[in-house]
């Protein structure tokens, strides 16, 4: 309570002393320009640029200027719609609508919103934001096992990577999944994916966009070391029914918005399910059956043109499950649950103050079950591991704009966390057991961030500070936060950015290594192992080929570097499992997380991203290629010295590209190639000998294996090609697309997995194999537009 008694007063404060500032006059207006289409409404991802100044871009189509009185003018373009010139005499304070048609030469139909691809320009690009999508790029993209993928699509972009084939988890700059914020409407998500990583946890039906930041983050994002990927979801349509429905091979989806008073209340409900478990593997011994859901609800009320309210709610649940009667009644199950809940408050206070509120509820819970009987009954046993977070937190932010060149933005974070991380129990043959291996904890955690933004002729500057008080079980500790970018238009749509990020991490999260189901442990930070910290350092160029007003090419680079200290991992021989042995000859048992973790590591990256995209025609895409380098060290570890990180690739090229072959039918392909991931494997190995009663020694099936320097082998490098084809057609006079794809087109075998196979060869010597999971896979989806 004293928290938010602090931050009302804050507030309280600062938009009274804005508000004074406002009393003084100005001289200039009030400007707001609205883009609609041609059905009234707004269109997304827009540029905009006034006379002698530089192009600007809006998410929602809208743009606020303080303008002198007198005639201006001003161009309007978005892919797609043909762009416009409007002329305008401002002497006092408006608000204008500008609709925008589309081009003559594609088909519309009214029931589908098309959303143009955002066209960067290295004058307006805001350090930091290395890419931004919106959903008609996730649609274009071919599809895996028929659902399309927000986190997929991220994965495409510079810098970005996998952490296993078929996995929706994303490694950004050398950074471990963990290290990533995934935010929903401002709502943290703690399991962002689906089915042991295989889709991600967000509707592609709901999203509006997606921002992903790598470098120079904004001051008000914090509590993760490698990347920001902020999701916003749709918002219902406010005058017209709207909807659709898509079933595809492993799953079904739909989404509905639904005005409830004509452009003030409206209501969007999204689902999404899968069809595993109706498919399941039946055979004499064994039966294996997995599913998911998730769904959406987003409530908008705009009662007038200052004040937006938004009300979103989000759940899902994942269950895997395998039976088995081969060598007596065996059951393992693998259950998630996960809800999160919103309210946002956005208030226009002046035409310079804006005022922006989020609280948030967010619940994640995970039960892994293993249950064992023997024929005969003699023999059994019931493990159950358990582990749960809740958080509640709210963020304040205030953004002040005095003229157009100088604006500043100030808030304050808190949330609250209360964690039981590992809770193991069950039954060995009837006797029954508990074991914590970490103690119920609730973390605080308090932010005051500022940031200013000025702008000089061609020069912007960015300057902000993030100040975190972090309070676990008797730690305490304060973390400053040093944000600055600088940005620099050298003219001819060319221009250079710098950065410098720190950040800090107090939620951690552990995944087992080794076989068997994923073990997930998610704990905050305290004395033992400390929160790590990371410093990034960015310098980028960009260039804008305008080669007409429908057809660019865009071209940027940076280059970064990145030091991580006070990072964790696992000791040798250690994974999730070790902290729930029950046998205390358990030769990796460990009696507490604390037991099997390193922590106060280093690490360090550097690297390269490029990134080409555009549109020509009826093409459109980009080519990205990264080169990278990320290095671990632990004093226990490698004798001290520095060694590949298991995050390590040190060539990642990708390239996705449309073609719009005629208004009905489009193609899309996406080609990935990634190097090897560091491995640990053996250099050599020494058969154990067994005695013979006439005191001869026989070879056995033992072996001993002797490693050399970690990670300093790769596996083999991985590439594939996805494509799909696109119509448009109809369903009962209903607009609908139906879409083929194929997964892994020429079926190559991207090694999963490498193992040491005991079937050894004549000579005797053991054999390296590796697991490839997913061959060529061909979908199939029909979504239907009302």
């Amino acid at each position: 309570m004293k928290s938010l008694l602090y931050i009302t007063i804050f507030f309280g404060t600062f938009v009274s002393f804005a508000q004074a500032q406002q009393c003084n006059g100005d001289r200039k207006f009030y400007v707001k320009v609205i883009v609609l289409d041609t059905f009234n409404k707004p269109l997304s991802s827009v540029d905009l640029r006034l006379p002698f100044g530089p192009w600007q871009s809006s998410e929602k189509g809208e743009f606020q200027f303080h303008l002198p009185q007198g005639s201006t003018a001003f161009n309007i373009r978005k892919l797609g719609y043909q762009p416009r010139r409007e002329k305008v005499y401002i002497k006092n304070d408006s608000t204008i609508n500008v609709i925008l048609s589309p081009l003559a030469n594609q088909e519309r139909i009214e029931a589908i919103t098309v959303h143009g691809k955002k066209r960067r320009h290295s004058q307006m690009m805001k350090a930091g934001t290395i890419n931004e999508i919106d959903r008609e790029t996730v649609e274009k993209m071919p599809s895996f096992l028929g659902e399309k993928d927000v986190i997929r699509t991220l994965q495409m972009m510079p810098g970005m990577s996998f952490a296993a084939e078929g996995s929706a988890e994303i490694y950004a700059r050398g950074g471990s999944a963990d290290q990533n914020l995934i935010l929903l409407d401002g709502v943290p998500m703690y399991n962002s994916t689906h089915l042991l990583g295989l889709f991600s946890a967000v509707n592609p039906l709901v999203v509006n966009n997606a921002k992903l930041f790598t470098g120079a983050f904004p001051t008000w994002y914090g509590g993760k070391l490698s990347s920001v990927i902020d999701i916003k979801s749709r918002e219902a349509d406010f005058n017209k029914f709207s909807g659709s429905a898509e079933i595809g091979l492993t799953s079904g989806k739909g989404h509905l918005e639904v005005p409830l008073i004509k452009n003030k209340l409206s209501l969007l409900l999204a689902g999404r399910r899968s069809f595993f478990d109706a498919i399941r593997l039946l055979g004499t011994e064994s039966i294996e059956y997995f599913n998911f859901f998730d769904a959406n609800a987003i409530l908008t009320y705009k009662p007038d043109t200052l004040n937006t309210f938004k009300l979103s709610g989000y759940l899902d649940g994942d269950k895997f499950a395998y039976e088995s009667n081969y060598q007596g009644e065996e059951r393992d199950a693998s259950i998630k649950h996960q809800q999160a809940f919103a309210f946002n408050w956005n208030r226009i206070i002046t035409k310079k103050l804006n005022l922006q509120l989020n609280t948030y509820y967010s619940r994640f819970r995970n039960l892994l079950l293993e249950e064992q009987k023997s024929y005969s009954g003699e023999e059994s046993h019931l493990h159950n591991f358990h582990s749960q977070m809740r958080t509640i937190g709210t963020k304040a932010t205030v953004n002040f704009k005095p003229t157009q060149n100088f604006q500043t933005l100030v808030g304050l974070a808190y949330n609250s966390t209360s964690s039981d991380p590992s809770n193991y129990y069950g039954h060995e043959n009837e006797k029954p057991f508990s074991i914590q291996s970490m103690p119920t904890t609730r973390s605080q955690e308090i932010a005051a961030f500022g940031e200013l933004f000025y702008t000089w002729r061609k020069t912007s500057l960015n300057l902000g500070t993030r100040i975190l008080h972090y309070k676990n079980s008797g730690f305490s500790r304060v973390y400053v936060e040093p944000r600055v970018s600088i940005q620099q238009d050298l003219g001819h749509h060319f221009g250079v950015k710098a950065s410098y990020s720190r950040m800090t991490q107090p939620l951690q999260r552990l995944l087992n290594t080794g076989m068997g189901l994923p073990t997930d442990i998610v704990f905050p930070s305290d004395a033992v192992i400390i929160p790590p910290t990371a410093d990034i350092f960015t310098i980028g160029l960009a260039k804008d080929i305008l080669i007409s007003e429908r057809n660019y090419i865009s071209f940027s680079i940076e280059a970064y570097q990145k030091y991580m200290a006070d990072i964790t991992t696992f000791k040798d021989g250690y994974d999730t499992y070790s902290a729930i042995q029950v046998s205390p000859f358990a030769i990796y048992r460990a009696s507490s997380v604390y037991d099997m973790l390193l922590s106060e590591g280093k690490g360090r990256v550097k690297g390269i991203d490029m990134k080409v995209d555009g549109t020509y025609g009826r093409f459109s895409g980009w080519l990205s290629y990264s080169l990278s380098h990320t290095e671990h060290q632990f004093e226990e570890l490698n004798a001290g010295k520095w060694f590949n990180a298991n995050t390590d690739r040190r060539h990642l090229l990708n390239l996705a590209l449309t073609y719009r072959l005629s208004p009905k039918w489009s193609i899309s392909g996406a080609w990935m190639y990634g190097s090897g991931n560091p491995i640990h494997l053996p250099e050599s190995y020494y058969g154990i000998a067994q005695p013979k009663p006439i005191n001869e020694l026989q070879p056995a099936n033992q072996i001993l294996y002797a490693y050399g320097e970690r990670n300093s082998y790769r596996m083999k490098p991985f590439h594939k090609l996805d494509v799909s084809m696109t119509k448009q057609t109809t369903v009962f006079r209903k607009a609908a697309e139906l879409n083929f794809g194929v997964y892994n087109i020429y079926n190559r075998a991207n090694p999963s997995f490498y193992f040491m196979d005991l079937d050894r060869k004549y000579e005797g010597t053991p054999q390296l194999k590796s697991i490839s999971v997913f061959p060529a896979m061909p979908s199939i989806s029909l979504k239907v537009n009302f």
